[in-house]
């Protein structure tokens, strides 16, 4: 076994040790305005010589805020390096879930973006609540995780953090992190080139190019542009839709001017303008749970209005949608991390970082031919800003530690249209209150009736935390931590009315039928339709763990955190008679409890690691419906408690040169336990109240694995280089799961196969691959939701086709 010494930290006379003086350089660096940053980077990786791998690689990450091999660390994640991510062609979140089993993405469209790990997450549509996934890209938090959607430029690696992280990533993270490194500027010069197309129009360009500047200066600047054709046919409007438009830059500045200081300075813009993303209609409901027929169904709503609904099988990939969706998303953004090691190799750390993010859409919610809501878009413009200030303790001694300060603030605007088009009324009212009203007022009332809600909720919080590791020997390690966050929320709400026909020349009476159709579909109750409202509060969250190396390559831990996410304010319209509503949020708490051993074996040509893990959540926060008697209302809601437990496997093996296999899989048990203000879905709408204690939790299938495997082998020379033949395959698998509370919203099971086969120069300075994305055509709904008026249909969000194209990668 290899022996670790812990050095003893240096005391200055008359100090109390090294917390002391990490204390007092903290505060000096402070008071003279100096900046630090992350601990310092690890020691870059031996180059890279394209030969096939004869051991697995070794990983480094920084999940504890220090450089770390990823073995070594007493938590459950999964890394998932650049060079990887490149050779797969796994450029955007979407591709890179597929080889995480507990991490589920569901992106109907960047605002409404799901993250869910080990099937705990949060709806994101109302923006007084923030995922309980935290996305953090280079240090920084991203508050919105529309943020994540956008193509990933120049990637050294992903880190997927499972369970609670309330100690040194303590925004909002009561069920994981990612963790995002981009690749530094280089002193070493380097440009890469990748081209990239495909079926379905499909074309992509990524570019990167890093050198010096001087001795002390270096740059590093990425640029990314990706287009494809529509998966979906407009049968209606013909065109396609559900396309795919991104594009991005990336600038950095590294200024080190010596080994102990360095400045790294980023700078990025993306935008997508995507016609996307619409459903296609799925299924009818036509009998009630108890057995009645289910009345004013879709059929008989649609004959009313003399249309006809566009049922043919979900996978012909057709809608008759009315409206061209258009989503235009953008972000930009500035960071500043820099580094400087101080006296006795501590670490002071700053990162100094503004975001902007806005969405702006054009949906068709109804997803009907039929001009029912002629416009529902929520139009949002976030910006936020965020200060961290860290210290380390050096390396390799007895006690470890990380400390430091955060404050993080964000502002949103965003205003919910929905305009009413001509055959809105009489498509809405059947069954209603409004039913009564005649039809010539009714129509007078919504079409072109528009309402605005106008949200903007404001946040300001605080944060001081630490963890220590304290090493009893170089077998047995005890790791605790703690942070408090204080934060105060503040939020106004108004909503405004406007459009439809001029009642002035209506008599009174008819004014009264007019006045309750247009306050039947957009209420505006004294108090509820303009609000503001102030909310803070405090709490403590932290972890403990206790780990064990049994031998250098066998470590085991044993594991307590504690998640916490402040209370959330409703920035939205709160009916009066709705019992389950309340204007703000109980904060949501995150008990977990995690077993798991990390292995390697062979010379590190097999590696197993394993987690057995069980989280309780009380308050659990998520965004509920509620049918007001006209429409379904979307809003926030404390669910009592969820349960998720899970048994986790992840695994690599290079058994002979050139061959890596890849393995991993979890089962994942997370359901409600307490949930009796539940949403009733459609089959269930006779009841005034509904009880999903026991049923599972959307977004977490109880089964999901992955299994890839590449083969490298030599096949010759050329321009004076070896060549190397490969070809990589990959399987994933995901298990039933519900999307939403009703019968008709499960998502069935699949899995899905990718090959990819190319040859490439040792050096890497040439590569050419084919490849091939759900190779079996495999036909899979990501998400299925419910149509919004109560008319027993539900829509279906389509996973991808097969796509196939070439790649042309070059490296000088």
């Amino acid at each position: 076994m290899r022996k670790f010494h812990f050095a003893r930290a240096a005391r200055l006379p008359g100090s109390r040790g090294p917390a002391t003086i990490g204390l007092l350089l903290l505060t000096t660096a402070l008071s003279s305005g100096a900046l630090a940053a992350d601990t310092p980077p690890p020691p870059p990786p031996p180059a890279d010589t394209g030969a096939a791998p004869e051991q697995i690689e070794e990983l480094v990450v920084t999940a504890r805020k220090r450089a770390e091999k990823s073995q070594d660390v007493p938590v459950a994640l999964t890394v998932l390096g650049g060079q990887h991510l490149e050779d797969i062609g796994a450029v955007n979140i979407r591709q890179i879930y597929r080889e995480v089993p507990t991490l589920q993405v569901t992106i109907p469209n960047a605002r409404n973006t799901t993250l869910n790990i080990r099937g705990l997450g949060s709806g994101i549509a109302n923006d007084g609540l923030e995922n309980a996934v935290g996305v953090f890209v280079d240090g920084v938090y991203y508050a919105r995780p529309g943020s994540a959607t956008f193509d990933l430029l120049d990637l050294e690696r992903v880190e997927v953090l499972r369970g609670p992280q309330g100690t040194v990533f303590g925004k909002n993270t009561t069920a994981g992190a990612l963790n995002i490194a981009t690749s530094k500027p280089s002193f070493e010069p380097e440009t890469k080139l990748d081209v990239s197309a495909g079926n379905y129009g499909y074309k992509q360009l990524r570019a990167t190019t890093t050198g010096p500047v001087n001795d002390v200066l270096a740059y590093r600047f990425s640029l990314n542009k990706s287009t494809r054709d529509g998966f979906v046919d407009n049968v209606r409007l013909g065109i396609d839709q559900n396309d795919y438009n991104d594009i991005g830059f990336r600038g950095q500045i590294l200024y080190k001017p010596n080994q102990d200081f360095d400045l790294r300075v980023i700078a990025d813009y993306d935008k997508q303008r995507n016609h996307c993303c619409i459903a296609v209609l799925k299924d009818k409901v036509t009998t009630r749970s108890n057995g009645s027929a289910f009345p004013n169904g879709i059929d008989s709503r649609s004959a009313a209005i003399g249309y006809t609904p566009h049922f043919v099988d979900p996978f012909n990939r057709e809608t008759d949608s009315d409206v061209a969706i258009l989503n235009k998303t953008s972000q930009h953004g500035f960071s500043a991390e820099a580094n400087w090691n101080v006296l006795g190799g501590y670490t002071l750390t700053s990162i100094t970082a503004y975001r902007e993010w806005a969405f702006d859409p054009v949906n068709d919610w109804d997803y009907l031919g039929a001009s029912i809501l002629a416009a529902n878009n929520t139009v949002s413009h976030q910006n936020q800003f965020s200060q961290e200030l860290r210290i380390a303790s050096p390396k390799d001694e007895t006690f470890e530690y990380v400390a430091g300060l955060y404050y993080f603030w964000q502002h949103i605007k965003s205003d919910n249209l929905n305009t009413f088009g001509p055959d809105a009324f009489s498509y809405i009212s059947p069954g209603t209150a409004l039913s009564a009203v005649p039809a010539y007022l009714g129509n007078a009332a919504l079409t072109g009736f528009t309402t605005d809600d106008h949200a903007e909720p404001k946040t300001n919080s605080y944060a001081a935390f630490g963890q220590g590791t304290y090493h009893f020997d170089e077998e047995l390690s005890l790791t605790g931590g703690l942070r408090y966050t204080w934060e105060k929320k503040t939020a106004s709400f108004i909503r405004t009315n406007s459009g439809g026909a001029d009642i002035s020349g209506y008599s009174p009476l008819e004014q009264i039928y007019i006045n309750a159709v247009r306050n039947g579909v957009a209420p505006t109750a004294a108090g509820a339709a303009e609000f503001t409202q102030e909310h803070s509060e405090g709490a403590l969250s932290g972890g403990v763990s206790l780990n064990y190396k049994f031998t250098e390559d066998l470590l085991g831990y044993v594991s307590f955190n504690r998640g916490y996410k402040s209370g959330g304010i409703n920035v939205a319209y709160i009916n009066p008679a709705n019992p389950n509503a309340k204007r703000v949020l109980d904060p949501e708490t995150a008990n977990s409890y995690e077993i798991g051993f990390k292995t390697q074996w062979f010379d590190n040509r097999l590696r197993f690691n394993t987690a057995l893990f069980w989280e309780d959540i009380k308050n659990y926060q998520s965004t509920s419906a509620w049918y007001n008697g006209t429409t379904t209302v979307s809003y926030l809601a404390n669910v009592g408690k969820v349960r998720s437990r899970s048994v986790e496997i992840d695994a690599q093996a290079v058994p002979i040169e050139g061959l890596t296999l890849t393995a991993a899989g979890a089962f994942t048990d997370a359901k409600y336990l307490s949930f009796d203000n539940a949403p009733c879905p459609p089959e269930d709408s006779y009841l005034n109240t509904c009880n999903a204690s026991g049923k599972q939790v959307p977004g977490a299938p109880r089964w999901a694995g992955f299994v890839g495997a590449q083969y490298e082998w030599p096949v010759g020379d050329l321009f004076a280089q070896g060549v190397n033949a490969y070809v990589s395959g990959d399987y994933n698998y995901k298990s039933s799961a519900q999307s939403g509370t009703s019968a008709y919203t499960w998502v069935g099971a699949y899995g899905l196969a990718n090959l990819r086969l190319g040859a490439r120069l040792d050096d890497r300075s040439l590569d050419i691959s084919l490849w091939a994305n759900n190779l079996f055509d495999e036909e899979y709904y990501t998400a299925i939701g419910v149509l919004p008026f109560n008319e027993g249909a539900t829509a279906g969000f389509l996973g991808d086709p097969r796509t196939i194209g070439v790649t042309l990668r070059t490296t000088f």
